[in-house]
């Protein structure tokens, strides 16, 4: 494992010096001009690329992507954009990166290891758009897992997190979290809302979302709707398993379950529908009157797309999931009304409806969401 470990070290270390030999020297030959968007999230740009393509003094906006947005870069590819594979060994060294580095402005949808090693002009503005605007598991410096990693790989993590001008936060809770999390100054926060935000407050999405549920599950109309939408765990999820086959729901609500990407082989003859029928999650969440969640940012969402839900958190593995990931402290005093942690209590929240008003758990997080976020980015790219 040594050897393996060691070997591994040394392929990240040759990645990124060609990364920075790239980019310096692309950086002499060209002038910085328009938009560079990494995206890597599905869903989770939410009409802003469309926005930023209607601001001419922006330049041309440039889309590159990982494997999990192939299917939705078609969609950017028809609008007429140019999108590379961020994949792909060969464009990636022989066309992203100095794209990327000649780009006036780079948005951020994620952690992107590269940007750490890009000699970037002076011109260059980086705008990190989070893919969630609350947070319940730690990441970065508040990760467990980033204490166990070598001090190479510390210097790598700081050298990204640095690479970022601003990051676009929708409260100052998240703002604090991003603070602590990637050890940052505050003067690198932009406290204006998060564009992924700004189409939850479009009048017509709410109907069509509701209309399009009721075509796909007319059988469902008077029903209330349960949803389960776990995250993903890094060990074994016997816990998560039996919950899928044992759960009871009580007479008049039928249960949904959203599962994250990794979990997807899972299936159970339970009484909640995996086969969604093509709805996105946030279509979904539209006509959920329950939602059962865990340590997944999807709470946020729903508290802006319909405050008056209720959130129900089942965490059978609470002090398994804080140990190995790790949550940010004020979970589970802000959640504790409505934590459980057997399939037993989970069931007696259900039928009493006892669960939290989303709009209460989200209400500290959404300071800045208010609809806006994406004309509030532009107008603050123009001054840069």
């Amino acid at each position: 494992m040594r050897v393996k470990g060691q070997f591994n070290q040394w392929a990240k270390v040759a990645y990124m010096t060609l990364v920075k030999l790239k980019s310096k020297r692309a950086r002499r030959q060209g002038i910085c001009h328009g938009v560079a968007y990494l995206l890597s999230f599905p869903g989770n740009d939410r009409g802003l690329i469309k926005r930023l393509t209607q601001e001419k003094d922006l330049g041309m906006v440039t889309v590159y992507y990982t494997k999990a947005c192939e299917t939705e870069v078609e969609i950017y590819r028809d609008m007429g954009l140019t999108c590379y594979s961020l994949d792909e060994t060969t464009s990636f060294f022989k066309e992203c990166v100095a794209r990327i580095t000649n780009s006036r402005y780079v948005i951020c949808d994620n952690y992107f290891a590269f940007m750490g090693a890009l000699e970037l002009s002076d011109e260059t503005t980086v705008f990190q758009i989070w893919h969630a605007n609350g947070a319940i598991k730690t990441f970065g410096w508040q990760d467990r897992a980033t204490a166990t990693r070598s001090k190479a790989d510390h210097k790598r993590f700081q050298a990204v997190y640095d690479a970022c001008d601003y990051y676009v936060v929708g409260s100052d809770k998240m703002g604090t979290i991003f603070q602590e999390s990637y050890q940052i100054s505050e003067t690198k926060l932009l406290k204006i809302g998060c564009p992924r935000t700004d189409y939850y407050f479009e009048k017509g999405y709410k109907v069509q979302a509701k209309e399009k549920f009721q075509l796909a599950f007319p059988e469902f109309k008077e029903e209330q709707i349960v949803l389960y939408v776990p995250t993903y765990r890094p060990y074994e999820t016997s816990v998560i398993e039996a919950m899928f086959n044992q759960l009871s729901l009580p007479e008049g609500m039928v249960g949904f379950a959203h599962l994250h990407p990794h979990m997807t082989e899972y299936r159970a003859d339970g009484p909640l529908k995996f086969d969604l029928k093509g709805l996105t999650l946030e279509e979904l969440l539209y006509n959920v009157d329950i939602l059962i969640t865990d340590y997944s940012s999807v709470p946020f969402d729903y508290s802006v797309i319909k405050p008056e839900g209720q959130l129900i958190f089942y965490c059978p593995d609470l002090k398994t999931y804080k140990k190995q990931v790790g949550l940010q402290p004020d979970f589970v005093q802000g959640a504790s009304s409505t934590i459980v942690q057997t399939i037993e209590d989970l069931e007696k929240k259900i039928k009493a409806h006892e669960g939290l008003l989303a709009a209460d758990y989200g209400v500290s997080w959404q300071e800045y969401n208010d609809g806006q976020a994406s004309e509030r980015l532009i107008e603050f790219m123009k001054t840069k």
